[in-house]
């Protein structure tokens, strides 16, 4: 028979152990639930959507000159609020610690027959007005958020096709903008050819 307070002392370590299981558990869970997307397509819906700032929705507002606004102006295509035009979702496309946001256009406004436009906007906290810099913009029918790194910012990879061919374009930061570095086609034999990119 154990000492009374080597009993007392072997079940205070249980307690501290199972403490940590539940604790190590549930940052586990918390780490899977902040888990973000960085797979995309025209016809697949955003995971873990998250409220669109208006600081976003003012440079949606503007871009290509004001497009939203003449498509606003069709019976069609119009809506009450302006953020259903789009669905976001956080992700960290820097390494600045800051809560980035990737937009997809989900209304005909922004949309093909086989393409979503594409925005990732970078939040900027250390100035006057704290905000977000639309950093990214393109139509694709797919876009994903790659693993590797280029000056600090994640590459992009971004894929369009037709009926015979698909073409695959790698994206790198440059410091200021994303350029086009690795260009593909594939066509019906499969085999995969790399080609110049077209400048943007």
């Amino acid at each position: 028979m154990l000492p009374r307070k080597a009993g007392m002392h072997i079940v205070i370590l249980l307690v501290i152990s199972l403490s940590c299981s539940l604790i190590a558990s549930g940052q586990r869970r918390r780490t899977q639930q902040t888990k973000e997307q960085i797979s995309f397509g025209s016809e697949t819906l955003i995971k873990r959507r998250v409220r669109i700032p208006q600081n976003v929705l003012n440079q949606l507002s503007d871009f290509e000159d004001g497009y939203l606004k003449r498509c606003q102006q069709d019976e069609y295509s119009r809506q009450q609020n302006i953020a259903n035009h789009f669905a976001a979702s956080a992700l960290n496309i820097n390494s600045d610690g800051q809560g980035d946001l990737i937009v997809q256009a989900q209304t005909q406004c922004f949309m093909g027959a086989h393409n979503t436009t594409f925005w990732i906007f970078a939040k900027v906290a250390q100035r006057l007005y704290p905000g977000y810099d639309m950093i990214f913009a393109k139509r694709a029918d797919f876009l994903g958020i790659l693993k590797s790194s280029t000056n600090g910012y994640r590459d992009i990879e971004t894929a369009s096709h037709t009926t015979l061919e698909t073409y695959t374009t790698i994206w790198k930061f440059d410091g200021q903008n994303y350029q086009p570095r690795l260009c593909t086609i594939q066509g019906t034999t499969r085999k995969v050819v790399r080609v110049r990119c077209s400048p943007e």
